[in-house]
């Protein structure tokens, strides 16, 4: 038995457990156990119960890791955020509600450039909450409206105003 325990569990079995244990899908699973993720993404998954594990794996394959691919020399096993940075921002994003997933990617950029700090403070500190307030999202629909003289489609008025707003509404 205690040889056992000290053996390396195989791929096959690690995909299987994410599968079973924590519901996500089996694509997702595979990239995460052949990219070594899979103590960060586990990590990540306990410091945020309240988000869904499905929800923590594509922003695990997705959005962190187009962004750990920009970065030379980064992988899974030393990231440049920590899994309590990560479950910061998919706590804002997805539990909370105060971040756009625009505003999530632009916090986990401003983390991977070396700020330490969880998203709340970078949010906080950079203004980048997202608009709730519907007379605000009314101002910023009739600046755009007032300043275009031509007819135009809906998507580009929306564009428009969240170009203006840098993405803080939800569309």
């Amino acid at each position: 038995e205690e040889v056992c325990a000290s053996l390396p569990v195989i791929p096959a079995k690690q995909r299987r457990s994410l599968v079973t244990e924590c519901g996500i899908s089996l694509k997702d699973s595979a990239w995460i156990v052949e990219n070594k993720a899979r103590d960060f993404f586990l990590a990540t998954t306990s410091l945020c119960p309240d988000v869904d594990a499905a929800l923590v794996a594509r922003w695990t394959v997705g959005p962190l890791a187009g962004l750990l691919r920009k970065i030379p020399s980064v992988s899974y096993e030393k990231p440049p955020l920590t899994p309590d940075q990560f479950a910061s921002v998919l706590r804002l994003l997805f539990s909370r509600g105060v971040i756009t997933k625009l505003t999530a990617d632009r916090v986990l950029g401003t983390m991977a450039d070396g700020d330490v700090s969880l998203a709340d403070a970078i949010v906080d500190r950079k203004r980048w909450e997202q608009i709730r307030d519907r007379t605000e999202v009314e101002a910023a629909c009739d600046a755009v409206m007032h300043a275009e003289n031509e007819s135009r489609t809906l998507s580009y008025y929306a564009g428009r105003v969240q170009r203006n707003v840098d993405g803080r509404i939800h569309p």
